[in-house]
């Protein structure tokens, strides 16, 4: 996201609804996830221990969310 924001092809500032596809090469599959849902996912959550607190973080960086 801290990409696409820095770019200036795309548009400024996508929303909530921008939807991205994301491509699995390994077993090639596509899946269609709204932005809004990454970021909900993303949030700070301590159910999963401490592997799910870093994958949430290192979205969250993608994101280019504050930690």
């Amino acid at each position: 996201m801290a990409q696409f924001r820095e770019d200036d092809i795309n548009p400024p500032s996508p929303g909530p609804t921008t939807e991205f596809t994301v491509a699995v090469y390994r077993n090639p599959e596509e899946h269609k996830i709204r932005l809004s849902q990454v970021a909900k996912w993303a949030k700070q959550s301590t159910t999963e221990g401490p592997a799910g607190i870093t994958r949430r973080q290192r979205v969250r960086v993608l994101l280019g969310a504050s930690n």
